[in-house]
């Protein structure tokens, strides 16, 4: 499948990946095709389904335990077991009045 168009935006006249030769990209998504430190490229493409819209398709066979896909949180909280606290200011909050913060 060396399609030469990107895989995610669909732009023409793309470059076929260097590493996979699987998937065409642009040069603004090259860097979602392949791993956070650029290792390995991974082994996906974006497609629109009838009736589902834009779907992830494997383009070859994935191995056992393969990484498909990595990504950021987008918040961090506190764990369960950390005394009660404030999301905003991240301050303790008291026992005597839980759930109330001043912040």
């Amino acid at each position: 499948m060396t399609s030469k168009v990107c895989f995610l935006c669909e732009i023409e006249d793309c470059k076929a990946c260097s590493s996979c030769g699987l998937v065409a990209s642009c040069a603004q998504h090259k860097n979602l095709h392949t791993s956070k430190d650029g290792s390995f490229c991974y082994p996906w493409t974006v497609q629109k389904r009838e009736g589902v819209g834009r779907v992830l398709v494997a383009v070859r066979d994935i191995e056992h335990l393969e990484v498909i896909l990595e990504d950021e949180p987008v918040g961090l909280s506190p764990t369960q077991d950390t005394p009660q606290m404030c999301l905003q200011c991240f301050k303790l909050i008291p026992d005597v009045s839980p759930f109330i913060c001043l912040c």
